[in-house]
Protein backbone atom coordinates (compact mmCIF):
# COMPACT_ATOMS: atom_id res chain seq x y z
CA UNK A 1 0.00 0.00 0.00
CA UNK A 2 1.57 2.82 -1.32
CA UNK A 3 1.22 6.24 1.60
CA UNK A 4 2.27 8.85 -0.28
CA UNK A 5 4.84 9.88 -3.10
CA UNK A 6 8.38 12.16 -2.62
CA UNK A 7 6.03 14.94 -3.83
CA UNK A 8 3.74 14.59 -1.75
CA UNK A 9 5.56 14.47 1.15
CA UNK A 10 8.22 17.19 0.21
CA UNK A 11 4.89 19.85 0.08
CA UNK A 12 4.57 19.12 3.99
CA UNK A 13 8.05 19.94 4.43
CA UNK A 14 9.06 23.75 4.91
CA UNK A 15 11.97 24.00 2.34
CA UNK A 16 12.10 21.03 1.12
CA UNK A 17 13.54 20.53 -2.64
CA UNK A 18 13.40 17.05 -4.45
CA UNK A 19 16.29 15.72 -6.26
CA UNK A 20 15.37 13.42 -8.59
CA UNK A 21 11.76 11.60 -9.44
CA UNK A 22 9.62 13.20 -7.28
CA UNK A 23 6.95 10.23 -8.14
CA UNK A 24 8.74 7.59 -5.98
CA UNK A 25 6.34 6.18 -3.73
CA UNK A 26 6.80 5.19 0.06
CA UNK A 27 5.19 2.47 2.22
CA UNK A 28 6.26 3.51 5.38
CA UNK A 29 8.47 6.80 7.28
CA UNK A 30 11.26 6.03 9.69
CA UNK A 31 13.08 8.12 12.00
CA UNK A 32 15.52 4.86 12.98
CA UNK A 33 18.08 4.44 10.21
CA UNK A 34 17.77 0.12 12.12
CA UNK A 35 14.27 -0.69 10.55
CA UNK A 36 14.10 1.35 7.48
CA UNK A 37 14.40 -0.84 4.94
CA UNK A 38 13.05 -0.94 0.75
CA UNK A 39 10.17 1.46 0.20
CA UNK A 40 10.58 3.40 3.44
CA UNK A 41 10.99 6.87 4.07
CA UNK A 42 13.87 7.52 5.92
CA UNK A 43 13.90 11.16 7.89
CA UNK A 44 16.96 11.92 10.17
CA UNK A 45 15.89 13.89 13.21
CA UNK A 46 18.64 15.86 14.89
CA UNK A 47 18.65 15.05 18.88
CA UNK A 48 17.02 12.29 18.17
CA UNK A 49 19.14 9.02 20.45
CA UNK A 50 16.86 5.89 19.92
CA UNK A 51 19.99 4.21 21.28
CA UNK A 52 19.54 6.49 24.58
CA UNK A 53 23.90 6.51 24.79
CA UNK A 54 26.05 9.65 25.27
CA UNK A 55 27.90 10.14 22.20
CA UNK A 56 31.56 9.00 21.75
CA UNK A 57 33.83 10.76 23.52
CA UNK A 58 36.79 12.10 21.28
CA UNK A 59 39.78 10.45 20.95
CA UNK A 60 42.48 12.74 22.34
CA UNK A 61 45.15 14.32 20.30
CA UNK A 62 48.54 13.07 20.35
CA UNK A 63 51.26 15.76 22.08
CA UNK A 64 52.29 17.92 18.98
CA UNK A 65 56.08 16.62 18.01
CA UNK A 66 57.86 19.17 19.38
CA UNK A 67 56.45 18.10 22.90
CA UNK A 68 57.00 14.73 22.00
CA UNK A 69 60.84 15.65 21.15
CA UNK A 70 61.28 17.78 24.02
CA UNK A 71 60.23 14.51 26.34
CA UNK A 72 62.41 12.58 24.67
CA UNK A 73 65.44 14.67 24.93
CA UNK A 74 64.46 15.26 28.68
CA UNK A 75 64.74 11.30 29.20
CA UNK A 76 68.14 11.02 27.41
CA UNK A 77 69.63 13.55 29.21
CA UNK A 78 68.13 11.95 32.50
CA UNK A 79 69.56 8.96 31.81
CA UNK A 80 73.32 10.24 30.95
CA UNK A 81 73.32 12.04 33.50
CA UNK A 82 72.91 9.20 35.86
Amino acid sequence: MTLFTLREAALEIPGAIVIGDENVAFDRVSTDSRTAGPGDLFIAIKGINKLKKPPPAPTPAPPPRSEALLEEIRDLLARRAQ
